[in-house]
């Protein structure tokens, strides 16, 4: 069963009436990922189309401009259509992304590690939002109403803990632009060849070594640690030796587990994971192996 936020349970319409104001044809669309978006590849014209609920906020009118200005300025990222984007749909805001930059399975942890090197390149004189991690949080906390009140008191605490642990840091760290959730997941590859971001909801300006801890945090959770290697070998710094690497650790974990909660009412795999992650962070235990949420321990 696909984890499914309750804003994306009824996308598909929305996908209709955003394409009509377009000019597209959304007839055959294929669903290729629901999560905080919902991805579809059009079969009319290379196109993806995402789908995500609310309107569209500043926040995401300035996103959507910093896509253009870094593709503009030949950063590896995906590129947008050109065309009307954050189309209001019934509740939901659409974005039309080229699909000639696709998924491929070959990718290693040293394309990824190469595209942020790339990336982390790129000089642009657009503002760039703040790195936020923990105001995400804070917003996925007021969202589980459900979750039980002792550990509703301990989330919160440790997100204040963490802002003032990361604000300790914060000046031992190189400040740039960053994609903000660096994983194989959300490398394509592009009509040249080259290996491009997607999912670039999350573009900031932030410490751009915190685009290295996915990687090293998979490491530890889920037994990769030869990607960690690559990663550190390619991209030139390995993050598990810097001094700030304890809390940019424990920041991704808390965000990823928090994205956990969020959806565990809908799959109870999710909620299983979700709830083993929350336990782990609670007893400190910094060695407990973690699953993906949509495999879990059995695979299945």
């Amino acid at each position: 069963m696909t984890t499914t936020p309750p804003a994306t349970r009824h996308a598909h319409p929305a996908l209709v009436r955003a394409c009509a104001a377009v000019g597209l044809d959304p007839a055959g669309a294929t669903l290729v990922q629901r999560s905080v978006n919902t991805v579809y590849r059009l079969a009319s014209a290379p196109v993806v189309v995402r789908v995500r609920g609310g309107g569209p906020t500043p926040e995401a009118i300035a996103q959507v401009g910093l896509a253009r200005s870094l593709a503009a300025a030949g950063g590896p990222v995906s590129r947008l259509l050109e065309v009307d984007q954050l189309v209001g749909a019934g509740g939901y805001v659409a974005t039309f992304w080229h699909a000639d930059d696709e998924p491929d399975r070959k990718w290693r942890t040293d394309n990824l590690g190469r595209a942020l090197r790339e990336l982390h390149a790129v000089e642009l004189t657009t503002d760039l939002p703040p790195w936020a991690p923990l105001e995400t949080c804070r917003r996925r906390l007021a969202a589980v109403e459900w979750v039980d009140p002792a550990d509703r008191a301990w989330l919160a605490a440790e997100i204040e803990d963490l802002e003032s642990r990361y604000r300790e840091v914060a000046p031992t760290l190189h400040m740039g632009l960053m994609h903000g959730d660096a994983h194989i997941a959300n490398l394509l590859r592009a009509g040249d060849g080259r290996p491009v971001l997607c999912d670039i909801d999350s573009l900031a300006r932030g410490p751009q070594v915190q685009d290295l801890v996915p990687t090293a945090v998979s490491a530890v959770r889920f037994r990769t640690r030869r990607r960690q290697q690559v990663m550190a070998a390619t991209y030139g710094v390995d993050v598990t030796r810097h001094p700030a690497w304890p809390v940019l650790r424990r920041i991704r974990e808390l965000v990823t587990t928090m994205f956990g909660l969020v959806g565990a009412p809908n799959n109870p795999q999710v909620a299983r994971e979700a709830h083993h992650r929350l336990r782990t962070l609670q007893d400190g235990d910094t060695a407990a192996r973690w699953y993906s949420y949509q495999s879990g321990p059995s695979g299945s």
